[in-house]
């Protein structure tokens, strides 16, 4: 089972949140971070994993 991060931050922190984040998906992580998810927002959103290359 892959192991799925969840990151959570204050906004003066987004820089901090995303360097960690390409840390662990270099490690295979699967991360869900909000700055990087384009549909955040949305009405349609309803939860989703999301994976950078």
């Amino acid at each position: 089972m892959p192991v799925k991060v969840f990151i959570s931050h204050k906004k003066e922190d987004a820089e901090q949140a995303k360097l960690i984040s390409a840390h662990l998906i270099a490690n295979g992580l699967t991360v869900y971070l909000d700055v990087i998810d384009a549909q955040l927002g949305k009405k349609s959103y309803a939860g989703k994993w999301v994976m950078t290359d």
